[in-house]
């Protein structure tokens, strides 16, 4: 997979339009011919499967305490497959929660987080795809259910007063309208199980 790696210069001359899979050397020196280093970033392909995409969105404290920890699933995503999330829903993964929980804490990490995870089908372990050192873009979609989210977290932490444990988060969704429909158009019919099935069942309903 290749992504466009510095966040200006992929608006002023991006190396891909979009995250891009290149199957062998040849597509990749295509899209990356010989010269100059390209400002691109190489991954390994995850294959995708339903129900499979996660976000974790965190806040780590500054003295080290557990971090406030939320899951979504991602729903659905334009352009399918790779895009941006067009539906997210709030659904509670405790394992994936404690795995991103853990990986912040060994790397020593302090302050708000955004993480995308894709579940390998082929071992069944949660895989990381993003780490952004920042509140995402659908940070509101996660709040306990007192209305605690990362940035009201980040508040209580600057502020010396302790963050909530035993979370419960609201159950809620988040859609970019104008995305989602053509999103929806695309989205193919779901009849599987797993910790995100029930939201995929359930929001397959809107495409019709």
């Amino acid at each position: 997979m290749l992504k466009n790696l510095a966040a200006w210069t992929r608006l002023r001359a991006p190396v891909v339009g979009r995250t891009t899979l290149v199957r062998d050397e040849r597509e990749l020196r295509a899209a990356c011919p010989p010269g100059p280093a390209p400002s691109v970033l190489v991954q390994e392909y995850l294959p995708a499967g339903p129900a499979g995409d996660w976000i974790t969105e965190l806040y780590c404290p500054a003295d080290g305490a557990p971090p406030l920890a939320f899951t979504g699933v991602k729903v659905r995503c334009w352009p399918p497959g790779a895009g941006a999330a067009t539906r997210v829903r709030a659904l509670d993964n405790p394992d994936l929660a404690e795995q991103a929980a853990g990986f912040c804490r060994r790397l020593g990490y302090r302050g708000a987080a955004d993480l995308d995870w894709r579940l390998d089908p082929r071992d069944g372990r949660y895989k990381l795809v993003d780490f952004n050192p920042r509140t995402g873009a659908g940070f509101r979609l996660f709040e306990t259910v007192d209305g605690v989210d990362v940035v009201r977290a980040l508040h209580l932490d600057l502020t010396g007063r302790p963050l909530p444990s035993g979370v419960r988060q609201r159950p809620r969704d988040y859609a970019v309208g104008q995305l989602d429909l053509p999103a929806a158009a695309c989205c193919p019919p779901f009849g599987g199980s797993g910790p995100g099935a029930a939201a995929l069942n359930t929001c397959h309903s809107y495409k019709n």
